[in-house]
This record gives C-alpha cells, structure tokens and sequence, in this order.
C-alpha cells in the first residue's frame, strides 16, 4: 500500500511540473505574448534613451506612484471589474504622459522611432507563422 502511494504522488508531482514548466510558453514558438510584451515594454524603450540620473529618479517616482495607485484601485472592492480596469487604462495613460513630459525632445523623438522599429518588427513576427 506504502508503494501505491508513494508511487501515485511521484507521478502526480511529475505531472504538475511538468505541466507548470509548459505553462511559461503557451505559444510554443518563443514568442511573447501582446499581454508580455505590454509590461516589458516601458522600461526597456526607455533605456535606450540614456535618461540623466536626474530623469531616471522622476520616472522612478512616476511609475512607483502609479504602482500604488493601480494597487488601490484592484484592492478598492467598490469598483466593478469594468470601473476597475477603466481606472487603470486612465492611470496608464496618465504615466505615460507624465514621463513624456520628462524626456527631451530628442529623447521623445528617438523613443518614438524606437517603438515604429518594434511595430514593423512584430508585423513582420506575425507573418512569418
């Protein structure tokens, strides 16, 4: 009986990390997803704009406020799922204005030129599968 258990849980266990382990990939192909790519792609568009200690410290304090604040709105019970995420769109679109507002012109234009770069990519991404 002893075996028959031990047995059961070891493949049970084989099983559920496996499972979790094919889990990280749902595409297959390496690709991440549109929902990956969204939260990935702040920080990264932005480094390569080589920001000033000074920008860096604003965006910084920008983002960690609106961290909070989507915190309180997903914790705010009050709030429909729809308010909830119309709330978050808003607060979303309201950082990215504020740290536009930090950037240079140069650095406003170069991040633009870096995000029609990403576009064409990912255009080109999705027709060759």
């Amino acid at each position: 009986m002893k075996k028959l258990i031990t047995f059961l849980a070891c493949v049970f266990f084989t099983i559920a990390i496996t499972h979790a382990q094919s889990s990280t990939d749902t595409t297959g192909n390496g690709k991440m997803s549109k929902q990956e790519q969204k939260g990935k792609g702040g920080k990264g568009s932005l480094k390569a704009l080589n920001l000033s200690k000074d920008q860096q410290k604003q965006v910084d304090q920008i983002r960690a406020d609106a961290r909070k604040q989507k915190d309180a709105i997903n914790n705010d019970n009050s709030l429909t799922a729809e308010q909830k995420q119309e709330k978050i769109k808003t607060l979303e679109k309201d950082s990215k204005t504020k740290i536009n507002n930090v950037l240079t012109p140069e650095q406003k234009q170069q991040l633009k030129q870096n995000k029609k770069g990403k576009k064409s990519q990912g255009q080109n991404g999705d027709s060759q599968s």
